[in-house]
């Protein structure tokens, strides 16, 4: 459910091709190896390296780890606050870094949920999903309780 069991040269070849606007390629391949996850994804507009990302985390060959993503969204504009935010916190939660980068991108796909007020049906998925992937982790052992700084 939370991730594909592709790796990213299958989400690639099951993308669309979107006139070379290769962030809307990765989002339909998202869209086509992991619809639940498409389905709960603010509709909004997205850079690049989000989306990239974001197929690192859900495919089987992820190569990407915390520090890595930190550091790309840390050079970005001012947007990627919350979600540098969400990695330091889920870092200090989770066993898993995998684990602790989905739970930081559904921490930010609810926060752009409310950020631009989209329908409450949107947030509502998008919180569900949120919910079962918390109890997912739990389930595994690999939810800890928060650090404190």
């Amino acid at each position: 459910m939370f991730y594909t069991n592709y790796t990213k040269t299958e989400l690639i070849n099951k993308s669309t091709a979107c006139g070379g606007n290769w962030t809307a390629m990765l989002i339909s391949g998202i869209k086509a190896c992991a619809p639940e996850l498409y389905k709960v994804m603010p509709d909004v507009s997205y850079d690049f390296i989000t989306i990239g990302h974001l197929c690192n985390v859900i495919c089987t060959d992820d190569e990407l780890d915390y520090e890595d993503m930190y550091h790309d969204f840390k050079d970005m504009d001012v947007n990627h606050d919350y979600w540098l935010e969400c990695m330091r916190r889920a870092h200090n939660m989770c066993i898993d870094v995998r684990d602790c980068q989905m739970l930081s991108y559904l921490w930010m796909f609810k926060q752009i949920c409310l950020d631009k007020e989209l329908p409450v049906a949107q947030l509502r998925k998008t919180c569900a999903y949120l919910s079962n992937f918390e109890k997912y982790v739990q389930s595994k052992d690999g939810f800890l309780e928060p650090v404190e700084e």
